[in-house]
């Protein structure tokens, strides 16, 4: 098992504005910034990792107990 397989955790990825199918990332799916010369949003929502291969993560959305552990820790953190 790799280190981040099986974490939960906050992923950010730059979609199109008017992309309106979260794919994977739709649980508390949030608009961070947005990247008007590049037509780009910067989106974040919690994932869990399933696979981890260098760089390249392959993540799942976030059950919802896993996402209301996540979401705490947030807050905690504020």
């Amino acid at each position: 098992m790799r280190a981040n397989t099986g974490a939960t955790c906050r992923a950010r990825l730059w979609r199109p504005v008017r992309e309106n199918e979260p794919g994977v990332l739709g649980v508390d799916r949030r608009i961070e910034s947005e990247d008007g010369s590049r037509d780009e949003v910067l989106v974040s929502a919690i994932v869990t990792v399933l696979d981890e291969d260098g760089e390249l993560l392959t993540v799942r959305d976030a059950t919802e107990t896993e996402a209301a552990r996540l979401l705490a820790v947030e807050r905690a953190w504020q």
